[in-house]
């Protein structure tokens, strides 16, 4: 099985900062860097909902009609899809 993280890349689309992003959801910048960078060892709900209300909360505010969620950020593909 392989994650592809795809944090950097909602992070451009809404044009915001890892350093914004932790600032506007209250969680830590390493965890926010760990996270776009694929270094996590786990995926805590905890974390991931802050997360993802700030990028919807940013959206909105930018009049993005899309809802960013877990599948937004983290791209899974099974172990036969990986080896394309």
């Amino acid at each position: 099985m392989t994650f592809e993280f795809k944090l950097d890349q909602v992070l451009e689309e809404l044009e915001i900062s890892k350093t914004k992003l932790s600032n506007l959801s209250g969680i830590r910048p390493a965890t926010v860097i760990d996270l776009s960078k694929g270094k996590l060892k786990r995926l805590e709900l905890k974390t991931m909902n802050p997360i993802l209300d700030t990028l919807n909360i940013v959206a909105k505010e930018k009049g993005i009609a899309k809802l960013y969620t877990l599948d937004s950020i983290v791209e899974y593909y099974p172990v036969e899809e990986a080896d394309k």
